[in-house]
């Protein structure tokens, strides 16, 4: 297939663009940045566009499937009024250049991925286990469900095209090599490791290499609707410290108070301090297989590496 990856030289599109290569799939990536540079440091066998709109409906007419990754991070920088518009903006703006393309091109049926967040149900400080969010559920009302709320409702401009729509609420991804989890176990290795604030928070997470076969596995088996990537192994915050604290070896009861994440993170910090249960029983269901169900599964993939 031709397959498109929006925001493609992120995390998530660095290991979906290998695995897809690998398929044998034919691959264009959509960047901002220089391509030149892209070419000679990645080294890898696709064709980059960048962000021109006439360059994008050209694709488009020739291509299959399109991964929606665009987004600026959510953590890497302060909640300022200004980034905040950022966040929307850099979500909003391109699926808008895409649904363009889409409607200029000539009608043939597409498969269109789009990445949403867990964070779509709202954040909590605690929640129960027996009780996690299926994709039926509402939205929640903080910022980030908001974001996410937005995101998912303007893929309502594609309905009318001949078109399969699949939104990713996305878990914590887990990878080495960028992300949330070189930052998670940082302080385990200068032995200060341990809960984020009362660490009753749930924590939804996944593999990266989960992320990638559930999305070739939605490309070989399409299906309309939203989908939970997360694992169904349900966990606080302080049960994934001391898990982690047991793979490197390195004391987990250190907790970093509330207070201090809140006046070094500001907004930021109900990423740490609040988090959602979601069951992934859609995505099971539909024939997919976790290749890492369990968290210890996962830390002695990633942690061996």
């Amino acid at each position: 297939m031709n397959i498109l990856i929006a925001g493609g030289t992120g995390l998530i599109g660095r290991h979906l663009s290998t695995l897809l290569i690998q398929k044998g799939h034919r691959l264009s990536i959509l960047t901002r940045q220089d391509i030149h540079t892209l070419k000679t440091s990645l080294q890898v066998p696709v064709t980059y566009i960048n962000w021109i709109q006439e360059d994008i409906d050209t694709t488009l007419a020739h291509t299959d499937v399109i991964v929606n990754l665009s987004g600026a991070p959510i953590f890497s920088r302060p909640w300022t009024s200004t980034y905040k518009k950022l966040l929307y903006s850099s979500r909003l703006e391109p699926l808008a250049k895409l649904t363009h393309g889409i409607k200029k091109s000539p009608d043939k049926k597409r498969i269109f991925i789009q990445a949403s967040a867990s964070g779509y149900y709202g954040s909590y400080p605690c929640q129960k286990k027996e009780s996690p969010f299926i994709e039926s559920h509402n939205s929640g009302q903080d910022f980030l469900a908001k974001l996410a709320k937005t995101w998912e409702e303007n893929l309502t401009q594609l309905e009318e095209e001949n078109i399969t729509i699949t939104i990713l609420r996305l878990g914590i991804v887990l990878a080495n090599d960028g992300g949330a989890f070189p930052k998670l176990i940082l302080p385990f290795k200068l032995f200060t490791g341990g809960p984020l604030g009362l660490g009753k928070q749930p924590f939804a997470w996944i593999h990266i290499d989960d992320v990638c076969q559930a999305v070739l596995h939605l490309i070989n088996q399409p299906s309309s609707g939203a989908y939970n990537l997360s694992t169904p192994d349900y966990l606080t915050n302080k049960e994934f410290a001391k898990k982690l604290g047991h793979y490197l070896s390195r004391p987990s009861f250190i907790p970093i108070p509330s207070p201090i994440l809140n006046l070094f993170l500001g907004q930021r910090s109900i990423l740490l301090l609040k988090g959602q249960y979601q069951d992934p029983t859609k995505l099971i269901q539909t024939g997919y297989s976790f290749q890492y169900p369990t968290l210890d599964q996962a830390l002695a993939s990633l942690l061996r590496k």
